[in-house]
């Protein structure tokens, strides 16, 4: 098969040109804007283009003739999203609506990568067909980008996830954030009633690759297996990093002056995606150990 994965710089695009790569047997293109790849691969083609110029980015589809095409792009700052609310519903729902209406046209498969933020937060592991009551404008553009893709091309694969993974030199990651505190000896503030069912890039770059070929359709969660609070969260990553988890301080969210509100609970249900990927999601120990040896030989750990 043959990739278009848009946003091919960012935390996703990376684990998936790194990890459909390893694979040896596709073609992939990486779609880049404002930064380079920090991966390079002979089965990897890179081309920079801005998904904003509708033309361009026609040409590229028709030139390239790709069998899937992955969206990751995307404004993913919650807070950004809030303070620019026309930029962010242009990139994350116009766009989504043109590429997917683009794949329509030439019959290649589209899978959009969406967000567990879509609720106001008050039900735990909730399905599919959880009721849609996006609480800030990031969750707004991706609810309606859901609705748009699913008119504009019924056959698109909808993502609800969240991920983790090691960031990059332009773009510090959740994990980035912790190693970086902990490593210097600082506390880690970690809301103890925010709850999220996060994976790992390589897990969820496989995952996505193993939807790719099946006749999957509509919205899928897929995330990990575990409902933990992100203050749990942060004392698994310590552990695994080998670092004081005493050094992380369980806070409420209502004591942190934040730009947008948060869904208080975003963790999803994700047996659907594993009856469809024939495989248990992970836990949050697989999930951290699979990351692990991007971190190690960093601060002497």
């Amino acid at each position: 098969m043959k990739f278009l994965i848009t946003g091919a710089s960012g935390l996703l695009g990376q684990g998936l040109l790194r990890y459909i790569s390893t694979l040896g047997t596709h073609e992939i293109v990486g779609l880049l804007h404002h930064h380079p790849s920090r991966f390079v691969h002979h089965n990897i083609h890179m081309v920079t283009a801005d998904l904003r110029d509708e033309g361009r980015i026609d040409q590229i589809i028709h030139d390239e003739k790709p069998d899937v095409v992955i969206h990751t792009a995307g404004l993913t700052s919650v807070d950004e999203c809030e303070k620019n609310p026309e930029y962010a519903f242009l990139i994350n729902t116009e766009i989504p609506r043109r590429l997917a209406h683009l794949c329509h046209q030439n019959q290649i498969r589209f899978i959009f990568i969406s967000t567990d933020h879509i609720t106001d937060g008050r039900q735990a592991l909730f399905s599919e067909d959880v009721v849609i009551s996006p609480v800030n404008i990031y969750a707004q553009t991706k609810a309606q980008a859901e609705h748009f893709v699913g008119q504009a091309y019924p056959e698109s694969l909808i993502i609800r996830t969240n991920f983790f993974g090691k960031g990059l030199p332009w773009r510090q990651s959740l994990t980035d954030w912790i190693w970086q505190k902990l490593s210097a000896g600082e506390s880690v503030p970690a809301f103890i009633d925010s709850w999220v069912s996060p994976l790992s890039v390589p897990y969820l770059s496989k995952a996505l690759y193993d939807l790719s070929p099946l006749k999957v359709r509509g919205i899928l969660h897929v995330g990990g297996r575990e409902r933990i609070s992100k203050y749990d969260f942060a004392l698994k990553a310590a552990q695994h990093f080998g670092f004081n988890p005493t050094l992380v301080v369980p806070t409420p969210m209502a004591s942190v002056k934040l730009q947008a509100p948060r869904p208080p609970d975003m963790s999803m249900n994700v047996s659907r995606a594993e009856s469809y990927l024939g495989y248990a999601l992970p836990d949050i120990d697989q999930s951290l150990s699979s990351i692990r040896a991007e971190y190690q030989g960093q601060d002497g750990h």
